[in-house]
């Protein structure tokens, strides 16, 4: 028989082997580690996370697409859906083509066509962009449909980009009214009009301040043709009341006005600060139709500018025009045919190698 001490001590042997077993593999983590047990996960990548390969896949933002089946009145929604997306602001239209195309802009959206035709109904403008800012429309081909409508219509515009898009087959290409500022209007190709391709209005009375501080905005590669079956009072380009900005590397055709500047909401009122360079204006009636009431800052660069007569207008002043009393009006290295208007001639400070400049009468 086993004595007391030895039945003791085989117990105590019992419980230690028990005891050594009894340890889980989560408690053997931190063995041989310095990282403490509570900064380790066994796994902690969720299977929404992960694809079938089991690597690990970046999240998703939402996406606002669309697609040439959905209607207008989801379209719309998707564009109000990213105008309140904190994080992805962006419709893409997916290629094809948009029957009955009306649709509202909204702030902070940018709205890529990808190549995609629009096609109005006959009645309304396709985007209205009325109380808009920080938009961008882009890469579209808009048959507007209508003679009576525009591409892009609406008043009181802030911050937007319209950029390579085709509009044809309307009133307008762009029509902006009322009040406008810093637009960025980039290589879009515009014709069949018949009225303005690209219009742009500011009708507000500007105090020193409020000028001083108004956003300038840029007019950039742009093609308006008004050659074609539609026809009327035709302006490539319309500026009225207050502008501040660049026209620049733009081919006008085919126009009545190749470009107008006149002062809204009264024919009095408005300033002008611009510069006109490398544009190329031909094969119309009035090259540059000068009407504004406070010309502050003209100048002109390495322009061409023909009308379809040596005896028609390259730069035609009317009645309203008028410019600040210390105005600086600049020609240098342009090329014209057709006179210029004495009134205009005789307010020119700085003429250097032009072609052409014959004031009349």
């Amino acid at each position: 028989m086993l004595g007391k001490k030895s039945i003791i001590l085989m117990a105590l042997l019992v419980l230690a082997i028990f005891a050594v077993g009894s340890v889980s593999a989560a408690d053997n983590i931190t063995a041989d580690s310095d990282v403490p047990a509570d900064d380790i996960t066994v796994d902690d990548v969720s299977v929404d996370e992960t694809d079938d390969s089991g690597k690990v896949v970046e999240p998703t933002r939402a996406l606002h697409d669309v697609t040439y089946s959905d209607s207008v009145a989801d379209i719309n929604q998707a564009i109000s859906d990213a105008s309140t997306d904190s994080s992805n602001h962006i419709v893409n239209f997916a290629q094809g083509t948009y029957y009955n195309a009306a649709y509202t802009v909204q702030d902070n959206v940018v709205l890529d066509g990808h190549g995609s035709t629009l096609i109005g109904d006959g009645t309304n403008d396709i985007f209205v962009v009325t109380n808009c800012q920080n938009f961008t429309i882009k890469n579209f081909i808009i048959n507007i449909n209508c003679s009576s409508a525009a591409a892009v219509y609406g008043h009181h515009v802030y911050d937007a980009v319209i950029t390579n898009n085709t509009m044809y087959n309307g009133r307008d290409g762009i029509n902006i009214f009322q009040v406008h500022e810093n637009l960025t209007i980039t290589n879009n190709y515009i014709h069949d009009f018949n009225r303005d391709g690209i219009s742009l209005v500011n009708f507000l009375t500007m105090d020193d301040t409020t000028w001083n501080n108004f956003k300038p905005s840029t007019i950039t590669g742009n093609i308006i043709s008004c050659d074609g079956s539609l026809s009327g009072n035709q302006y490539g380009m319309f500026f009225g009341g207050n502008f501040k900005g660049v026209i620049c590397n733009n081919n006008i055709s085919g126009a009545d006005y190749g470009i107008e500047f006149a002062g809204k909401k009264a024919a009095t009122n408005g300033r002008l600060d611009v510069e006109l360079n490398y544009n190329t204006i031909v094969n119309v009636t009035t090259g540059i139709s000068m009407n504004h009431p406070d010309v502050i800052c003209f100048k002109m660069l390495n322009n061409t500018v023909n009308s379809t007569s040596n005896t028609t207008f390259a730069i035609l002043a009317g009645n309203n025009f008028d410019v600040d009393d210390d105005a600086i009006i600049s020609l240098i290295n342009n090329t014209f045919y057709g006179y210029t208007s004495s009134a205009f001639y005789y307010e020119i400070t700085e003429d250097i190698n032009n072609t052409g400049l014959v004031r009349y009468p």
